[in-house]
């Protein structure tokens, strides 16, 4: 041991011997005046020694200021050191471990491996913790040995987290990206992407490329779903979901494969579809049958099976004078029956003529019969002045004139209300297919308003000025 010191005395005030010199300082052992090894050697002020070996104990640790190597030293008590402190400066294979009240492993560096253990002496990672971790804020990466122990998390910035993770919940401020857009959470957009880093702003996109059956499902509605891809797509409501199409909950069925049926949506009750959009540009809305009970086609066209009912109708159609800045529109025709109007001309000879009215109406032979009752007709001389006169028997109407040799040309109008099985059968007429002019409204029907506070008010001003035209009416009819 090298000391700077050539006075050191035992505790008898006599000088110690250092190697073979009495005072002087060298390498050896340190003995008293008798020639004996001093096992304990107190200091009262400064020491300052290049290298102590064994241990070394201070009456007031605060005063060694300066430590050079020290080698399998221990240290008791509370020691306060100020400066940078570096342990294993060689870098050898020297662990470094510090001991809690319980836990012999509180603190250890493992040199051979280049990892930290808390509460482990065997660490896997560069931070190894066993045990539960609080942390305000965590940066980076993220990894645990068993995911479904992190309970809770602080805030977490540019976190990644690899494997199960069992978190009950989860708050994410910003973007989220799950397995490089597995699923994704756009902040900006508002929205969720599912096989997609850049949703639209739709709520939900989903997009698969790949070639089996995606399947979403779910036990209440879904509103604001895209879905792209190159396969089908069913979102199910309820039910358990699946491949091949088991499912017999289906409430929306997606083909995006060209072939077969080409490209569809199904929007269905079980597996059989209830509106289907096929990629000619058509819309179809199926019963129980295989029929559509209601198409629409890509070119406009409607066709609807059952009955229409509606608060008015007319048609709109491009001006045939002025198409380029006006439309032409006229009201359809109505009535408290479903009449069916024919119409023609014919010119008398001999004064007669006589009109098959399944050839008028282009129609086979006997239609007219079967779906017509009540028939009237009217006629009208267009080219003299004999009085005409029709009769319609069966499918054939009969006009005669007063002059028994006119050639004149008569126009001729037979009208007939429907009495078909569609009409007989439909539920807005009684059982002989006649309309229910008057019919009652239901319970839930009668609660709601029939028009608003200005519309009221419209309506008492056309009422009182009915009454007035009325009245001058009748003041006319009695002058």
């Amino acid at each position: 041991m090298n000391l700077t010191s050539t006075q050191i005395k035992d505790t008898y005030g006599n000088l110690v011997t250092i190697g073979t010199v009495a005072g002087t300082p060298t390498t050896g052992t340190i003995q008293n005046g008798a020639g004996n090894d001093i096992t304990t050697l107190t200091v009262a002020g400064t020491l300052n020694a290049t290298t102590l070996g064994g241990t070394l104990s201070t009456a007031a640790q605060t005063n060694i200021t300066s430590v050079g190597t020290l080698t399998g030293l221990g240290v008791s008590g509370t020691t306060g050191l100020d400066g940078a402190v570096t342990i294993n400066n060689s870098e050898a294979d020297v662990d470094f471990r510090v001991a809690g009240d319980t836990d012999a492993n509180l603190l250890f560096v493992d040199a051979s491996t280049d990892r930290v253990g808390i509460g482990t002496n065997a660490p896997t990672e560069l931070l190894d913790v066993d045990g539960t971790i609080k942390a305000t804020t965590i940066a980076g990466t993220l990894s645990t040995a068993a995911q479904a122990n992190v309970t809770s998390l602080g805030t977490l910035t540019g976190l990644t987290v690899s494997g199960a993770t069992g978190l009950s919940t989860l708050t994410v401020s910003g973007d989220a990206n799950f397995d490089s857009g597995t699923l994704f959470v756009d902040e900006s957009a508002n929205s969720v992407g599912v096989g997609t880093s850049s949703p639209t702003t739709t709520k939900l996109q989903v997009v698969n490329s790949s070639t089996s059956l995606t399947t979403l499902q779910t036990t209440s509605p879904i509103a604001g779903v895209v879905v792209d891809g190159q396969v089908n797509t069913q979102i199910n409501h309820g039910g358990t979901g699946g491949s091949g199409n088991t499912v017999n909950t289906t409430a929306l069925y997606i083909n995006n494969r060209k072939g077969g049926g080409g490209y569809q949506t199904h929007f269905t009750t079980s597996l059989k579809s209830r509106v289907r959009s096929n990629d000619d540009n058509h819309i179809y809305c199926f019963s129980d049958a295989e029929d559509p009970a209601f198409r629409v086609t890509g070119d406009g066209n409607v066709t609807i099976a059952g009955s229409l009912s509606k608060g008015s109708g007319s048609f709109k159609i491009n001006h045939p004078v002025m198409p380029d800045t006006h439309y032409l529109v006229h009201s359809f025709i109505e009535g408290p029956q479903a009449d069916l109007i024919y119409r023609g001309t014919v010119q008398l000879a001999n004064g007669k003529a006589t009109v098959n009215l399944d050839e008028a109406g282009r129609m086979t032979d006997g239609t007219f019969v079967l779906l017509n009752t009540n028939v009237q007709c009217f006629t009208a001389n267009e080219s003299g002045w004999s009085a005409v006169r029709g009769l319609v028997e069966g499918n054939i109407l009969t006009i005669e004139c007063q002059d028994e040799e006119s050639i004149d040309t008569v126009s001729w109008m037979v009208i007939g209300e429907r009495c078909d099985e569609h009409m007989i059968k439909t539920d807005w007429t009684d059982e002989n297919g006649r309309v229910i002019t008057e019919p009652e409204k239901t319970e839930s029907e009668k609660s709601k308003p029939l028009a608003t506070v200005d519309d009221s008010a419209e309506l008492e001003e056309q009422l009182e000025e009915a009454e007035v035209l009325i009245a001058e009416a009748e003041e006319k009819l009695q002058a």
